[in-house]
């Protein structure tokens, strides 16, 4: 209720906000006379843009419904988690994600998989009452997502700025495909990103102890969800600090966010060590370094690499046990960049440049045109960290922390290997970005010279 109540219906309407004169604060929208109306009161709202946001996706998948019953493997459903939450609901635990029974796993932490699996247990395993309930809850974490970046945008760009930014995550086809044909926990993480962005926001702006709470608690959900989010982490925390740093107050409250995250990652960890004596919330990190770095590699997955495609990689991992076969495939990534450092840093650009304007070739993300597509993800990129780096410029409250989002949560698949849904997550903060480049550009001179003919007629 408290997140609900502060992200929701606290919300300030952006059609009361005021100007920003003097660069230090967000760059808002004039209103024009009459415009106050109930139309735009309801275009206005968070709730209508999550309704919208909600029914459009429910109406695309409705019209294109991807799950296809007779299909005699699933494997697109989920890929691997979906292999787990089948061996959850079958009785065998936590385990299994390529199929067959190949014992316990720490390829993934557990709250997607758990979801998925109770979704599973309701309606079916590989059902298309799952199917279309699992599709409906991404939809769900989608349009939620809107709504904290209309909250983000009342925190530092200006409510009517994250108004118009969500509006278009709402509407925006290529945002929509991640939620209604995408069985992963992508737009998840987006929502998390999203809350984890805010919150910061709340706990410098205003250090209360309810803030630093939702604050811990939230950093531990990531920790569990998806731990790549966490890369943010360390900069979150420092920059809370580094605005309150005299406050005794902040001090303890981020001392309790770290608390409540460690306390919220030791079940796990525990789960991990009793039952693979494996000491941390993800054993992949090997894998992922082995099938970006090896002979062939080229920025992206090495996918015949992948024990889920091949057999005799199957036949090794159930052979040697997840943690073994993980330690094996680093030290064959690591031995292959240190006696290939050229290429090592020539894939790490491709990989670079897939990350942010996706992969040459991809049939499965739209649009479906190659060129189309990679100039779209490169036009958003650049505009919206520019607009970033145009707000610091201008002194907009929590500009340095969008920025940082941009730039430490892709950096550990600069190394590994990278797909244009990685970078989903960090679509909210560039759609404000692009959105406050575009209004400041627009509005900030007539502003200003407004405000130079009220100083001229009270001089």
């Amino acid at each position: 209720m408290l997140f609900y109540h502060s992200v929701f219906h606290k919300i300030e309407s952006p059609l009361h906000t005021p100007l920003n004169a003097e660069y230090s604060k967000a760059v808002e929208i004039p209103r024009a006379a009459g415009r106050a109306g109930l139309p735009m009161r309801v275009v206005s709202s968070p709730a209508a843009i999550f309704t919208v946001a909600l029914l459009v996706r429910l109406v695309d998948l409705s019209l294109h419904p991807w799950f296809k019953p007779a299909h005699p493997d699933q494997l697109t459903f989920a890929y691997e988690i979906g292999r787990v939450a089948q061996s959850i609901v079958e009785g065998h635990g936590f385990s299994s994600p390529f199929g067959g029974s190949t014992g316990p796993t720490a390829w993934y932490t557990p709250v997607y998989p758990l979801l998925l699996a109770g979704i599973f247990k309701i309606f079916g395993v590989y059902s298309p009452a799952s199917a279309w309930v699992i599709a409906t809850v991404n939809c769900l974490f989608a349009a939620l997502t809107a709504v904290v970046m209309v909250a983000i945008g009342r925190e530092t760009v200006g409510a009517r700025i994250g108004m118009i930014a969500a509006w278009i995550w709402a509407l925006l086809p290529y945002v929509m495909q991640w939620s209604v044909r995408w069985v992963w926990d992508t737009s998840l993480s987006a929502l998390l990103l999203a809350l984890v962005v805010y919150a910061t926001l709340r706990a410098r702006g205003k250090p209360r102890r309810t803030c630093f709470l939702l604050l811990g608690l939230l950093w531990a959900l990531v920790a569990n969800a998806n731990p790549t989010l966490l890369s943010l982490m360390p900069f979150s925390l420092l920059w809370i600090w580094w605005g309150q740093r005299s406050g005794r107050s902040v001090k303890t409250g981020i001392a309790s966010v770290l608390l409540l995250t460690v306390l919220g990652c030791v079940p796990w960890i525990a789960r991990n060590y009793i039952t693979m004596r494996y000491l941390g919330l993800r054993s992949n990190f090997g894998e992922e370094l082995y099938l970006g770095n090896q002979q062939g590699a080229d920025g992206l997955i090495v996918q015949w690499k992948h024990p889920i495609w091949n057999n005799a990689e199957l036949r090794e991992y159930q052979r040697m046990g997840e943690i073994a076969y993980i330690a094996s495939k680093r030290r064959l990534a690591l031995e292959f960049i240190r006696s290939h450092p050229g290429t090592f840093i020539a894939i790490s650009l491709k990989r670079i440049a897939y990350f942010w304007c996706g992969a040459p070739d991809d049939p499965r993300v739209h649009p479906s045109n190659v060129v189309v597509r990679t100039t779209f993800l490169f036009m958003m990129t650049l505009l919206g960290l520019w607009g970033c780096v145009r707000a610091i410029r201008k002194k907009v409250p929590g500009a340095w922390l969008l920025l940082a989002t941009l730039v430490f949560y892709p950096l550990i698949f600069y190394i590994t290997h990278t797909h244009v849904r990685y970078r989903h997550p960090l679509d909210p903060i560039l759609f404000l970005g692009a959105v406050y480049l575009f209004v400041s550009h627009r509005y900030e001179p007539s502003i200003l010279k407004s405000e130079s003919q009220g100083e001229s007629l009270g001089a």
